[in-house]
């Protein structure tokens, strides 16, 4: 057995703590998004395009669903019809596909080539980023019936807050209408039989090549066993002798995924005796989503007359094509010199990673509680890392101009020390979203660089000084969008970053009162010029950090800070959050610009301990010895991390004495 020995004094020491693991199941439970049982369901639904129309509709022999339009009169190419998923949002990491079924109207228009267009599964996280899965063409068969689809999450792996159902096409000949239902988040599973073969249509899932005469098709036997009702997939060589190079039958399935959560790729094969020598090989192979679009070779095997009438299992690793996005698999046959016609039978494709234990990775001690702003993006890539927390969306309104006077102020419970890490910054961001470039400004409401982008931006800088203490500042720039902040109206100088900062407004819009712990206060008038800049309909504000190390330097990888309070008296919506949770938006609906990098924090945690995932069934427990006796430890707001989970150990859970030791254990095994 290996523990997690936790010192309170002097050290902390890391180790490893696993007990007995034997379930495979996921460590998550499904997520149904959708069903369109009721009209009701189109509520958080818009259509990004702004093009389409969006309708409930209630199909004949189906029941409702979500009626997607793209009017030829509208001239557009695509529709994109997009839910916002609230409560249901989810870390990819913990799951492996997106399904749903999709129909195309028959009295839809065409293209010029007679098909419908294409499809792709959009996901974005709260940055608004956009992450595209498996463009997929639209034929005529769309049309007899809802397809099923099931499109596997690929990297980067993020907490997604957004599906978008794209369809695109130009030049439809009339109006584009399709039907959405049945939109499901399936959780990750340490095996997925992709096919068993156990009816026809599990053959028509793929498409076939190679010499002429060749093809695929369902039998009903010889089946491998695994899955009722009894089939496989039968692949014909129809070679004729004439060819002495190479000669093949190639299958393949549009299937995509991430071949990196997975292990290794498995088949059942079967030679028909009927073939004729010699038999060639059957090899498999991995599809590229992205150039080169190469085939990604996974292993073959050669087959002997010794191998006709019998099953042979075929185990394929995949770490060594070291993809991460696959558009789907080859099943080939082939060889040199085929004298005449190969048969052979496929059954139990299936993908598939062994199962593990979680383990214990990292303790971290607990701080104050509030909002956490940390720099995890660490390299010289990254040194211009800024993170934050954003207002509402449905607060558009943030601006101090013409409402009477309005404060800002934050809380700082916890700050780097300004020595050890120089530069380091909070911040208040106010944004005159009106005049953001681009066809959306949207997105820079949760875009951490928004002071480059803006044009026009007002900034409470509070930074470490390297000699000491630190500087708060207020600085702005004006009509400068794609630029560095350029003004710096007024600075104060204070002993410490912990305790509150304040910026005061007063009501004749440029009278500007700035304040901090210890008495720090100063009066400075800002330009009239620059106040009207943010005379705007739209206005957000940004409470977050900055590394600021310099020219990549890293001295502040990894450095926090912990807002305890914002708040924003006056105005249309202010607000006061000392962020008691649970969660970050327990009090008002916050939006950040990273899911990692910004988290809740409360108040009672002594440690933070961090552990592999899946985990089904395993407890965190605590003792003060290494011997025990062990008792639960009380672990409690648990959240995800890429391939991991985060918990907090509470203060009242930690033994007495210097030491602690925590284990995972699993009751019964």
């Amino acid at each position: 057995m290996r523990i997690t020995k936790l010192n309170w004094l002097p050290s902390v020491t890391l180790g490893l703590a696993m007990l007995g693991w034997t379930s495979s199941s996921s460590a998550v439970d499904p997520i149904v998004v959708n069903t369109f049982d009721s009209a009701s369901e189109l509520t958080g639904w818009t259509e990004e395009a702004h093009v389409g129309v969006l309708e409930w509709a209630n199909v004949p022999d189906w029941g409702g669903c979500l009626k997607v339009t793209l009017p030829v009169a509208s001239g557009g190419t695509q529709v994109q019809p997009q839910v916002a998923l609230g409560a249901k949002h989810f870390n990819s990491a913990q799951y492996w596909s997106v399904s749903f079924d999709l129909k195309i109207d028959p009295a839809s228009g065409t293209l010029p080539d007679g098909t419908y267009g294409h499809y792709q599964v959009v996901t974005r996280n709260s940055g608004w980023n956009w992450v595209g899965l498996n463009w997929t063409a639209i034929d005529n068969s769309f049309t007899n019936g809802f397809r099923h689809i099931e499109l596997g999450f690929v990297q980067p792996y993020d907490v997604l807050e957004y599906l978008l159902f794209q369809v695109q096409g130009n030049g439809y000949s009339g109006d584009l209408i399709f039907y959405l239902d049945n939109i499901r988040i399936s959780p990750l599973p340490n095996s997925i039989v992709i096919n068993a073969f156990t009816n026809a249509s599990e053959v028509g899932a793929y498409s076939s090549s190679g010499a002429p005469g060749s093809g695929i098709n369902w039998v009903s036997a010889p089946d491998a066993g695994g899955a009722t009702p009894a089939g496989s997939m039968q692949i014909l060589g129809n070679y004729d002798g004439t060819v002495s190079g190479w000669s093949e039958a190639t299958c393949q399935r549009d299937f995509s995924f991430d071949p990196s959560r997975f292990t290794y790729f498995d088949l059942d094969v079967q030679l028909d005796p009927s073939s004729v020598e010699p038999y060639g090989m059957i090899q498999v192979f991995l599809r590229q989503n992205h150039a080169p679009w190469n085939w990604l070779w996974l292993g073959n095997h050669d087959f002997t007359s010794s191998d006709a009438g019998k099953w042979i299992h075929l185990s394929y690793p995949m770490a060594p094509s070291a993809e991460t996005n696959s558009s789907g698999f080859v099943i080939q046959t082939g060889g040199n010199g085929m004298a005449g016609p190969v048969k052979m039978f496929v059954d139990n494709v299936k993908i598939w990673r062994p199962i593990a234990p979680p383990t214990l990775s990292k303790l971290e001690r607990g701080g104050p509680g509030g909002t956490t702003i940390k720099m995890d993006q660490p390299g010289v890539a990254n040194q211009w890392q800024r993170e934050a927390v954003c207002t509402p969306a449905g607060s558009p309104v943030n601006t101090w101009y013409n409402m009477g006077g309005v404060s800002y102020s934050f809380t700082l419970a916890e700050f780097p020390d300004p020595v050890r890490h120089p530069g380091f910054e909070a911040h208040l961001y106010i944004v005159n979203e009106d005049t953001i470039p681009g066809s959306d400004p949207r997105w820079d409401e949760t875009y951490g660089g928004v002071d480059w982008n803006a044009a026009d931006i007002l900034v409470a800088r509070l930074e470490n000084n390297a000699t000491g203490g630190v500087d708060f500042s207020v600085r702005y720039k004006t009509n400068l969008p794609n630029a560095n902040v350029n003004n710096t109206l007024v600075t104060v100088h204070g002993p410490s970053a912990i305790g509150t900062w304040q910026l005061d407004f007063a009501a004749d819009n440029t009278t500007i009162t700035i304040t901090g712990p210890g008495g720090v206060s100063t009066t400075a008038t800002l330009p009239q010029e620059v106040a009207d800049r943010f005379n705007c309909l739209i206005s957000f504000l940004q409470f977050g950090a900055f590394k600021n190390d310099g020219a990549g330097s890293g001295i502040n990888d990894g450095a926090s800070a912990t807002f305890s309070r914002v708040q924003m008296s006056g105005g249309f919506y202010p607000f006061d959050d000392s962020f008691t949770g649970p969660g970050l938006t327990a009090n008002y609906a916050w939006r950040t610009t990273s899911s990692t990098a910004v988290t809740w924090s409360p108040n009672d945690v002594g440690w933070w301990l961090t552990w592999s995932l899946p985990d089904d069934g395993f407890t965190v427990q605590v003792a003060p010895t290494v011997t025990g006796p062990y008792v639960d430890a009380g672990v409690t707001h648990t959240y995800t991390k890429g391939a991991t989970r985060v918990g907090a150990v509470p203060i009242t859970s930690l033994p007495g004495g210097n030491a602690a030791f925590f284990r995972l254990l699993k009751p019964g095994q």
